[in-house]
């Protein structure tokens, strides 16, 4: 029997990933969240403390100043609003833990149609 699952939601992957699926399938939105999220790989280590103690601290804030916070990430990280966006919504571990201990193969809808997929599989 395959260690694989087919995911929807937040709450599905992160199920699989505590549960050290070996493959997930992730699914629609989902999928097309995780991959902008992905460019969280490209920021320094000073810039990811910066990224985790604002979005830490963006709920208690909210408003204009959690998007004011936003905006400063993007010069701060590089990273653009999409892919903060993302990983608040992901969370800043599950992100880390995907791209720590998965390796992933995006893809896209077909020129808008379909639904977009990511195939990952343990490292």
């Amino acid at each position: 029997m395959s260690n694989s699952v087919e995911v929807r939601t937040k709450e599905e992957l992160e199920a699989a990933v505590n549960n050290k699926v070996e493959k997930i399938i992730v699914k629609g939105d989902l999928a097309e969240k995780i991959h902008k999220a992905e460019a969280i790989k490209k920021v320094s280590k000073p810039a990811l403390v910066i990224l985790g103690a604002a979005l830490a601290a963006t709920p208690f804030t909210g408003g204009v100043s959690g998007a004011v916070g936003v905006v400063g990430l993007t010069a701060t990280t590089g990273m653009g609003i999409a892919a903060i966006t993302a990983v608040a919504f992901l969370g800043l571990a599950l992100i880390l833990s995907i791209t720590n201990g998965y390796d992933r193969k995006f893809t896209a809808k077909a020129e808008g149609f379909g639904e977009a997929s990511m195939e990952m599989n343990k490292k």
